[in-house]
């Protein structure tokens, strides 16, 4: 049976909803989550009970006939719920992946068969108490999704590429506004697991954006502060970055060893000084394949470059380069230099 049609919820809160998931903006790709000014507005009915609804109306869809979305088909699901020997549900991140894996499938699936989805995975994969603890974090979780688009409808969005220090103050009353929205929808104990990095992330930036537009800093000042605003990033962000700066340090040194025609020995002994005697061997290795490949594919690309002068049919055509493909490069390298050929047009 086809899954049915949700016409049950009323309509204005139906519209809102939808336009809510339409325009949120994915966290990662501002400065800043949706957010807005707390004092421009506190949670409505709709923002505080619409997660409820929609997850009671879920029960009424039947999604066993429906095929996934395009863009999940294929892929694996994230994140997932895990239960401890009580049988309560364990509060963590993967929670939050598992919703979010499916509410991205908005406009390819209305709000409410994205959360029919979740509510049969949490039907069928968890007992009792786990299974109502996860629906009660479905239901507000939704309730704060939807205070995020109430909240960006006062004041618009943030364009980060427009902004001045002139707009800190805004920024600081739009990050305490979502921060806020969570903790007046969702537990202490799913803020914290959902978005505790995330805050510290967003409180850094802020706080960095402060002391870089402090005009009464000296640059001296200026660098120590900074530096002191990194020990508030939690330990593996830091390392994170710590080793992204590694990295940028290690090729730029590099970069000039050759442009200095250096020999593969001194590569080696900078290699090995950054990362360490096995990291560098394993560098090396990777540098002997990659040459390889290179030769490999150069080799192809003339003997191609003949088999496509050479005045073949079509179909005698394809069949040569096929061949040509299987003697040169294994069945995952073949699939690698097709991609790569029909890049070049060829």
């Amino acid at each position: 049976m086809k899954h049915l049609k949700w016409i049950v919820l009323v309509s204005a809160i139906v519209l809102l909803a939808v336009f809510f998931w339409k325009n949120e903006v994915p966290p990662k790709k501002v400065t800043f989550n949706q957010d807005s000014s707390k004092s421009l507005v506190s949670p409505t009915n709709n923002s505080a009970s619409l997660g409820a609804q929609l997850v009671q109306e879920a029960n009424k869809i039947d999604l066993s006939d429906s095929e996934l979305p395009a863009s999940l088909r294929g892929t694996e699901v994230d994140g997932g719920f895990r239960v401890d020997e009580n049988g309560d549900l364990i509060v963590e991140q993967g929670i939050k992946r598992y919703f979010d894996y499916f509410m991205a499938t908005v406009g390819e699936e209305s709000i409410a068969e994205i959360t029919a989805r979740i509510h049969d995975a949490i039907m069928t994969q968890l007992e009792e108490p786990a299974r109502s603890q996860a629906l009660t974090i479905l239901e507000d979780y939704l309730s704060y999704k939807t205070q995020l688009y109430e909240l960006e409808q006062q004041i618009g969005e943030f364009n980060p590429a427009s902004f001045n220090g002139s707009q800190l103050p805004m920024l600081a009353s739009r990050l305490e506004a979502i921060f806020d929205a969570r903790r007046t929808h969702l537990s202490a104990e799913v803020v914290d697991a959902f978005f505790s990095e995330d805050e510290a992330v967003d409180r850094y930036t802020l706080n960095r954006l402060s002391v870089l537009h402090d005009k009464a800093l000296t640059e001296e000042e200026r660098k120590e502060q900074l530096a002191q605003l990194e020990d508030t990033l939690p330990e593996d962000i830091r390392q994170q970055r710590a080793e992204v700066t590694q990295y940028q340090r290690y090729l730029v040194e590099e970069t000039k060893l050759e442009k200095q025609n250096a020999s593969p020995a001194e590569i080696h002994q900078l290699r090995s000084q950054e990362f360490g005697e096995e990291a560098a061997v394993r560098l090396a290795e990777l540098d002997q394949k990659r040459g390889e490949w290179e030769l490999r594919l150069k080799q192809y690309r003339i003997e191609k470059a003949q088999l496509d002068s050479s005045g073949l049919s079509q179909q005698d055509l394809v069949e040569q380069i096929e061949q040509l493909r299987s003697h040169h490069f294994s069945d995952i390298e073949t699939r690698r230099v097709k991609a790569l050929d029909r890049i070049n047009g060829g």
